[in-house]
């Protein structure tokens, strides 16, 4: 019966043992992390164009921002060879800066870059070229505009959402 006591007294030592060794363990791995919140989502500019591209699509779109270009463009299952692999690799780590969708299923309508002017290095100019490429291929519409103090609404909108002709108008 001593024995018992002993072995029972033992498992109770063992499972505190490892509770403290695995709650010690678990609190350094939280506390571990150097993350922390990014703050605003844009940038000053950034907000301003985000405001006016919301104003330009009224009614006709919604504005999403920061959108995973692996979320908008797809690959088709096709034969990849390895070049291709890695041209679908590198397009699906890129962002778009605003994505306009239509109301009812969210489908996109057209992908929007905000370009700040800087002069770009070869790698940058590289995966532009690359990104317009994946978007001439899929059929959607990649729309650049220059970083600017002040934007013109009625330019943007115009740029977006281009006026149909009466006569192409289909009445039938």
């Amino acid at each position: 019966m001593e024995s018992l006591y002993l072995y029972l007294l033992l498992c109770i030592f063992a499972v505190a043992l490892i509770a403290l060794i695995w709650s010690r363990t678990g609190v350094k791995t939280v506390s571990s992390l150097a993350e922390r919140q990014s703050g605003a989502l844009f940038t000053p500019v950034e907000r301003s164009f985000y405001g006016i591209l919301c104003q330009a699509a009224q009614g006709r779109a919604i504005v999403f921002g920061k959108v995973s270009a692996r979320d908008v463009l797809k690959a088709q299952n096709a034969k990849f060879n390895i070049k291709t692999a890695i041209a679908c690799k590198r397009v699906a780590q890129q962002h778009f800066d605003y994505v306009l969708c239509k109301h009812d299923d969210l489908s996109v309508i057209a992908v929007v870059a905000l370009e700040d002017g800087a002069p770009q290095s070869a790698s940058g100019l590289k995966q532009d070229q690359l990104l317009d490429a994946a978007c001439v291929a899929t059929g959607l519409h990649l729309h650049r505009f220059k970083t600017r103090s002040r934007f013109n609404l009625e330019e943007i909108r115009r740029a977006l959402f281009p006026v149909v002709e009466a006569d192409e108008i289909d009445l039938d």
